[in-house]
């Protein structure tokens, strides 16, 4: 059976802890020579492993898709670490009845930086689901620099 590699595999997590989850993408172009496909995943060692900040999220408010209306998912971010978190975005994952992901998101919050104790808003917005979502999660992520 032939094996196909890809760098092009996308998350938003710099880091996963062990047993943590996390959306991601991707992309396998069809082609007749392929009956069917298994995505494999692996990880190596960051190289320069950055503490992740405790960020709180609250304020979450969601709203369905109506129509052709993308689904939003809205909320408020806070920096509840004693350090500067860079890169601050909100992970948004979508659950269907059965518990399975059926769409995600990545909202980066506009400030991109957050001191400690500052709050930032975030905003996604999700047009296509593989099923009607029932739950969703916000996972809020950044990372010390220094």
């Amino acid at each position: 059976m032939p094996t196909m590699s890809t760098r092009g595999t996308m998350t938003s997590r710099t880091t996963v802890s062990p047993s943590e989850k996390t959306p991601c993408s991707l992309v396998v172009k069809k082609t007749e020579t392929y009956a069917s496909y298994k995505a494999e995943i692996s990880s190596v060692a960051n190289a320069t492993p950055r503490r992740q900040a405790e960020l709180r999220v609250t304020e979450v408010k969601y709203t369905g898709k109506k129509g052709a209306s993308p689904a939003s998912l809205d909320g408020k971010i806070t920096n509840a670490s004693a350090f500067r978190a860079h890169g601050v975005l909100a992970i948004c994952s979508f659950y269907g009845a059965d518990g399975k992901i059926v769409a995600s998101a990545v909202a980066v919050v506009p400030e991109k930086t957050l001191d400690a104790g500052a709050a930032g808003l975030f905003s996604a917005r999700v047009l296509d689901f593989a099923a009607p979502a029932e739950t969703y999660r916000v996972k809020a992520v950044g990372y010390d620099r220094d």
